[in-house]
Order: C-alpha cells, then structure tokens, then sequence
C-alpha cells in the first residue's frame, strides 16, 4: 500500500474551487429568467459555506434589520450566530435576522462590472451602517457579559465567479473611489474573484528586522487596499480570512425586548398585600 500522504489544505482548497465554479456554470445553464439564475448562484456559495464553516455559523439569504426599525437591502449571503439567533422571518427564499446575530453579509455576482461593483458595495453598506447595540445588559442573576456594548463589524465581502475589468487598474481604484464617499464602517472588507485575484486591506508594519512589510488588516482608517494575484488559490485565501474574521468576533445575543418597544403592553397589577401563611 502507498504511504499516507499528508493533509494538505491548499490542494483540498483548490479541488472545491474546481467543483465551486463547475456547479457555478452548471446552475447558470437554463431558463432565460436572469434573477432565477442569480438565486441558484448564491446557493452555489451558500451551500459551500454551509458545508465548510463549522456549525455555530449559520448560513442563510435574507435582511438584516435593527431595534429601531431599519432594515437592509436584500443580502446574497448572510452568516449568523446559528446558536443565539432569533429568527424573526423564516422562509425558504428569505430570512429576517437581527443585526446583533450577523457576523458577515456577501454579495454574490457573475461579473463583476463597475455597475455590479457599485451595486454590491451598496448592498454590504445598507448592512454594515445598523445600529447593532441592542445586546442583553449585564446584570447579577443573568447573564453577565464582560467587555463591550457594542457588538464588533459585521464583515461585508462581495465574491465574483468573474470580471470583464482589469483588477488592478478598474477593480481596486473603483472600490477605493466608493469607499472616500462612504463612512469607514460601511467599507468593503474583502472582494473574491475566483482564481484571479482577492482584494483585501492591509497595513503598513516594520517587523524587528526593519524590514517594511504591508500586512493583511481589519480596517482602520492607516489601511490601503491592495489584492493578491492568486489565481487557482484565491478560494484558499478567501475561505481563511473569512474564518479569521468569523473566530475573531464575539457576538452578544440581541435583546429582543429592545426591537418590541413600540408594542403595547398593559400595565401590570402588582400585588401589595402580605405574602400567604407557610
């Protein structure tokens, strides 16, 4: 028998991004109904994510709405808390989720053209821009949470299975051209072409060698856009940082009595006589 070969993620990673684009053109023959055919792409990727995030994370099409009212546009993909998250709509074509449960929202798009590009970045930002605070409070007896508020950014990613543009010089100065008219908490953290190329931000560090290196980042208003050539390991790429990202986030359960304010409740009678005999 041949020796066991080691496992190897990359070339694991490289055989799905084969499959992922061979079910991509198998589900865009047939039928002349453009959105029917957008829908089975995003199955295409939510069903990989589905299969390869672990199962706290959830993976859904739907909207995202907030305690006081807002709701985003429809979203390609949205990743959520499969364990905490109420699921206020549920339906096989769609989900309503609360913001505070989102972890990451992604568009999905065919080609990537300037039009679709600006379409995307719109759709991430209707999602990024919710208030998101409407977390249960600390108090003894409960649950007690130590740290912040406020829930971290939700990730917005847009992934493309192609674009008819140059990367370097249409894609980046575009998505960098909509991110000057846009608050940085609405940026696009990540664009994955598959097996061309995978946009992401960086930073500007010196390692203790004094050597100048730009480094993979979460946005901050020091980070620069810049992308990676990667071609046959750009799924590779683009599945490890999601999960960083996904690991990197704690998310607090929303207070769903925070989202029904507006709901009439009756006054309650509170009882002022003395307790019964034992």
């Amino acid at each position: 028998m041949p020796p066991d070969q080691p496992f190897d993620l990359q070339t694991k990673l490289r055989a799905l991004s084969r499959a992922l684009r061979a079910s991509y053109e198998a589900d865009s023959v047939g039928g002349s109904h453009a959105a029917e055919r957008g829908l089975r792409r995003e199955c295409v990727l939510g069903q990989f994510l589905a299969r390869h995030l672990p199962p706290c994370y959830g993976v859904a099409r739907g909207e995202v709405v907030a305690a006081n009212g807002a709701i985003s546009r429809q979203v390609d993909v949205v990743v959520y808390d499969a364990l905490h998250a109420p699921l206020l709509q549920d339906s096989p074509a769609s989900r309503v989720f609360p913001a505070e449960c989102v972890y990451a929202a992604i568009e999905v798009k065919a080609k990537l053209n300037p039009a679709e590009l600006a379409a995307a970045a719109a759709n991430i930002a209707s999602v990024k821009t919710l208030e998101r605070s409407a977390i249960v409070e600390q108090h003894g007896g409960h649950r007690i949470y130590h740290g912040p508020k406020q829930n971290p950014p939700i990730f917005g990613a847009i992934f493309a299975l192609d674009t008819p543009s140059d990367v370097a010089k249409t894609i980046v100065p575009l998505l960098a051209h909509h991110h000057r008219s846009m608050p940085i908490g609405s940026w696009v953290d990540a664009v994955c072409i598959l097996d061309r190329a995978l946009i992401y931000h960086f930073a500007y560090f010196t390692n203790p060698l004094g050597e100048a290196l730009w480094v993979p980042s979460v946005i901050d208003p020091d980070t620069r856009l810049g992308h990676y050539e990667s071609g046959d390991d750009t799924l590779f790429l683009f599945y490890l940082y999601l999960l960083y990202q996904l690991n990197a986030k704690d998310l607090f359960p929303p207070d769903l009595l925070r989202y029904a304010q507006t709901v009439r409740v009756p006054d309650p009678t509170i009882y002022r006589g003395s307790p019964p005999a034992p």
